[in-house]
């Protein structure tokens, strides 16, 4: 069988259950992708032409209320109609979150074959420490509580065994804060840690317009220690009156990683417009302005400081001379007399 590592905040199980007569059906939870905050629930039959209807499916997470985890809204649910049946249910130290399907949809599976059948994620995404579980169960609690037949498939319980990945050590990493400000000529992302042992550092990810297609932006390291740490970067690449989304990409030592809550910011503007050329530039950057009014442009590092100040005439094409700068990447702020910002960015050969 495959092995899926899970990330270090939820040891998986690995457990049975007394099989049923028929073809049965292994039910599996997996963290996918592994290190991520999501997991996948899985179903696997044990015979080949399992062909009818997937008429129901009932199943229970759980996990230690001991940490401030909760499971989120479901992702994917490939097959449809599954849904939680009921609020987390809290039972001793634990917490229960039964789910259920119970529309009929015609299949037909392969033995051995791994569907993924539904999607989801935890949601206390301002913490990667803890100790608890995330695990499919057969218990007394399912037992009482009806919520032990996994699947029913054309007529006939099919319930076979747990399956699940194998797990690491935990990480003691606490994302504490992660802030996002509007700077007039940037975006400034702002976050807080502590207990940063056997940590990696973060990726910086940016989607604009839509949270749908988040790309790396910076790789910033880790300080290391116990003790509480602070980070800030500032994005000068924006354009006015678009929506940009940010996430923090948190990696361990180990290759495990999770994703923070997502933070939105936008500059607003009036439609004004700049073109440079060349970009990639060696000597010389030329600055077309089509404002209606003078404006001042600023060269930047990527640690936000002014190298070079150059001003603008509108309608007109200025020459700003980039060879003493370094190779590298470079900002522009563009400020009007009316305090309108616009930014870009070149790369110096």
């Amino acid at each position: 069988m495959t092995k899926y590592i899970t990330i270090a905040s939820f040891i998986a199980f690995l457990g049975s259950i007394s099989q049923i007569q028929g073809q049965l059906f292994d039910i599996g939870l997996f963290n996918m992708p592994p290190g991520s905050n999501c997991f996948e629930v899985r179903v696997r039959p044990t015979a080949t032409n399992n062909t009818g209807n997937w008429s129901a499916s009932a199943f229970t997470i759980k996990w230690s209320d001991t940490y401030d985890v909760n499971l989120g809204s479901i992702q994917t649910n490939p097959y449809g109609f599954i849904k939680a049946t009921a609020s987390p249910i809290l039972n001793g130290t634990f917490k229960y979150q039964p789910f259920s399907r119970s529309n009929d949809q015609f299949l037909s599976w392969t033995a051995g074959q791994e569907l993924v059948v539904m999607t989801i994620c935890h949601t206390n995404s301002l913490t990667m420490g803890g100790n608890g579980t995330f695990e499919i169960i057969n218990d007394a609690f399912t037992g009482s509580n009806n919520y032990n037949h996994y699947q029913e498939f054309a007529g006939g319980d099919r319930t076979g065994i747990i399956y699940n990945g194998a797990a690491l050590s935990p990480l003691p990493l606490e994302l504490l804060a992660f802030d996002i400000k509007n700077t007039k000529s940037a975006l400034t992302l702002s976050w807080k840690t502590i207990n940063e042992q056997n940590f990696e550092g973060f990726e910086l990810e940016r989607s604009v317009i839509d949270a749908d297609d988040f790309k790396k932006m910076a790789v910033i390291p880790a300080k290391g220690g116990t003790f509480e740490q602070s980070y800030a970067y500032q994005d000068f690449d924006i354009q006015p009156n678009l929506n940009y989304y940010y996430r923090l990409k948190m990696n361990d030592q180990n290759g495990n990683y999770t994703y923070s809550n997502i933070l939105s910011g936008k500059i607003d503007g009036v439609g004004i417009g700049i073109q440079i050329s060349p970009n990639p530039a060696s000597t010389e950057l030329q600055i077309e302005w089509n404002g209606i009014e003078a404006a001042q442009v600023s060269i930047m590092d990527p640690q936000g400081r002014i190298l070079k100040n150059h001003s603008l005439n509108t309608s007109e094409i200025s020459k700003i001379n980039i060879e003493d700068l370094p190779t590298g990447i470079y900002f522009g702020r563009v400020v009007t007399l009316k305090n309108e910002v616009l930014g870009f960015k070149f790369i110096k050969e």
